[in-house]
């Protein structure tokens, strides 16, 4: 992955927007809003790491709109809680906790189980001028473990990850 670190002016009024843009994006991802989507991500935004929702130059919206509601269909009680929120310049990291059930297929294949679960991630933004400009998650653990968790994790579907570059 690549490296990110501050830049810019670390005053607490600047981080407390930030943190308030990365708020707003997380609230967008439990109510299902891709509305907010252009209002929090720039134009130019560009993810850092590997995804299943790949997005084309330009087109970062569209895989992070794609992110908030393909998951919904396979977990539509989806509900991510802020665990941490650290700001620091230009950058905000937070910790989640993810908790849901399995209740409609998973889009890289897997039926419903029916079964609850949890887990962490986190994930690192750059903003410029209160919009989200870069993108880095730690949601590949996260991903491996929620599928091994549901039982639907096999050799077919760990093939499917690797191929697409997200183990």
């Amino acid at each position: 992955m690549a490296q990110m670190q501050p830049r810019g002016p670390n005053t607490a009024a600047i981080r407390r927007r930030n943190k308030a843009v990365v708020r707003r994006m997380l609230k967008a991802f439990n109510t299902g809003d891709v509305s907010a989507v252009d209002k929090l991500i720039a134009e130019d935004a560009v993810t850092l790491s590997p995804t299943p929702f790949p997005a084309a130059p330009g087109a970062e919206r569209d895989r992070v709109k794609a992110q908030i509601t393909l998951p919904r269909l396979s977990f539509p009680d989806q509900h991510f809680d802020e665990e941490e929120l650290i700001a620091e310049g230009d950058m905000v990291f937070l910790r989640w906790r993810l908790t849901g059930t399995h209740t409609g297929p998973l889009p890289l294949g897997g039926e419903p189980t029916g079964k609850q679960f949890e887990v962490y991630g986190g994930e690192l933004v750059r903003l410029r001028d209160w919009l989200i400009i870069e993108h880095q998650n730690t949601y590949t653990k996260p991903r491996l473990e929620l599928t091994m968790r549901l039982g639907v994790l096999n050799q077919e579907k760990l093939a499917v990850y690797r191929a697409r570059q997200l183990v």
